[in-house]
């Protein structure tokens, strides 16, 4: 039986967190499917919970996530057993300075059909740059009511996760980490936070599903990248393993808790069995990702800056 969960502050936390902002709109670069039904967005969810999932991962800015997700865990009664994670978007401007942050989370509370939130997140790193102006003081005063539990940001870099666990208020950090650009793990920043007391959750497992897509599809939608996709594929082949596997068995060595989307009710199961299988270790993902780092920039790993 996999070990579904990972000890962090004396709390069993799920290792698979079901990633829903497809529940809200269109997401990734392989996505065929488009954004699912309803009656599909409760089987997702459904298949994700036989896999073991507890947690559940949204927005405020994953159009209608929140809803969706708040609607269908209480209508499968698993709210009270479910950790939700949320972000928080700041507004343009806001006359009462950050009275919007207390809003935005009572309105995702009324949304998600819960007492409190698990997690609340910053969704984006400079938002860190106001903690000190007010926006720190109203989210504690919100964990002190017990509206949220745990406080942290949602980063894309590794400079922007040593950055992020400077601030001793922030208990967790979302952030991207692939076999592709892995080295949240490889250098050893993941161990190290855990060590600190803070939680690192990993999500991008698949790069918005690029490194799932096989060279032909990657040079019709990012041409920048079709030579490292050519050299993964010969990683690939002599390996004698497929793609999804290859991030699966990445997954399974990372130990702490990864963000898992699904377009459909098939892949929210499959995606589960990373808790199952036999993982990496240290030596192969370096490996890996020394043949691929010639074939790699900036502009390929980090999705803010596709075009």
């Amino acid at each position: 039986m996999h070990d579904n969960y990972f000890l962090w502050k004396d709390e069993a936390v799920s290792r698979y967190v079901l990633g829903t902002a497809q529940l809200g709109f269109d997401y990734g670069i392989s996505n065929k499917y488009g954004r699912p039904g309803r009656e599909e967005a409760n089987s997702i969810i459904n298949s994700a919970w036989a896999m073991g999932a507890r947690a559940f991962d949204t927005a405020r800015g994953y159009g209608e996530s929140e809803l969706v997700l708040g609607e269908l865990l209480h209508s499968n009664n698993y709210i009270d057993s479910s950790a939700i994670i949320t972000k928080i978007t700041p507004l343009s401007a806001d006359p009462d300075g950050y009275s919007w942050v207390r809003r935005s989370i009572e309105q995702s509370i009324q949304l998600l059909h819960t007492p409190s939130l698990w997690a609340v997140l910053l969704h984006r790193f400079d938002m860190l740059e106001q903690w000190e102006e007010g926006l720190g003081s109203i989210l504690n005063e919100l964990k002190a009511e017990n509206k949220v539990k745990h406080l942290g940001v949602s980063v894309y870099t590794v400079e922007e996760v040593k950055n992020a666990l400077k601030y001793s208020d922030i208990d967790i950090i979302q952030a991207p980490c692939n076999i592709w650009s892995p080295e949240l793990y490889t250098e050893g920043i993941i161990k190290d936070a855990l060590e600190s007391g803070k939680l690192i959750l990993i999500r991008s497992l698949f790069l918005q599903g690029l490194i799932l897509m096989s060279p032909d599809e990657v040079l019709e939608k990012m041409p920048i990248a079709h030579d490292a996709s050519v050299e993964w594929f010969d990683i690939l082949e002599e390996n004698e393993v497929s793609a999804w596997d290859m991030c699966m068995r990445f997954a399974a060595q990372l130990k702490v808790p990864v963000i898992l989307g699904a377009d459909n009710a098939e892949q929210a199961y499959l995606n589960g069995s990373f808790l199952d299988m036999q993982s990496l270790n240290l030596s192969e993902i370096k490996d890996i990702h020394e043949r691929l780092r010639p074939y790699l920039s900036e502009k390929i790993v980090n999705p803010t800056m596709w075009k």
